[in-house]
Parts: C-alpha cells; structure tokens; sequence
C-alpha cells in the first residue's frame, strides 16, 4: 500500500490512470488498471488488470474485488464491505446522514 497522498478526485471525475501493479520479475505488470483488490482486513491492496484480477480469482483469497473507480484512490479506509467497494469521502458523508 502506498504511503503517499492520494489525488483528490471530485465527484464524476474518472480515476486517475493505475497501473497493475502484479510483480512479475523485478518489476509489475505495468498493463492498465481495471480492478481494485483488497487482499486483507490491514488495508493490503493492488490496482490490478483483467489478467491478474482472473489470476487472483483462482490463486489466492481475498476481501474484495471491485472495479477501479475515483473511490479507489483515496485509501483503503474508504473500503465499505457492506457494499463491497471503495466510497469516496463525500459518499461517505451522504451516507452517514441517511
């Protein structure tokens, strides 16, 4: 998990580009960024394209397998699993006030 600063993205902005981040040798995939899993209750997660979002399905176990959306980018502690995806802090707030 990246410990930097995640991009501000305002409502119905697309996602900033990601990229796999799947290592393969000595460096990641590096192919576009479709899927967004959370691998455990710490907040492990990857950015990962359609190859190793299927390669994860039938190798390894996890919380969450979400598409990547602007969400995605504001941290892991944005992860909602009653609706198995990343809100960003503004959903959150709508949410809270329901």
């Amino acid at each position: 998990m990246s410990t930097a600063t995640p991009p501000q993205v305002r409502p119905g902005e697309e996602a900033p580009p990601a990229v796999c981040s799947r290592w393969i040798g000595p460096g990641p995939c590096g192919a576009a960024a479709t899927s967004h899993i959370i691998w455990s209750p710490d907040g492990q997660n990857s950015a990962v394209c359609p190859t190793h979002t299927t390669e994860a399905r039938y190798h390894w176990a996890y919380l969450s397998s979400h598409p990547y959306r602007p969400a995605c980018t504001h941290g892991t502690e944005h992860y909602q699993p009653d609706l198995d995806r990343c809100v960003t802090p503004a959903e959150e707030a709508t949410r809270a006030d329901t």
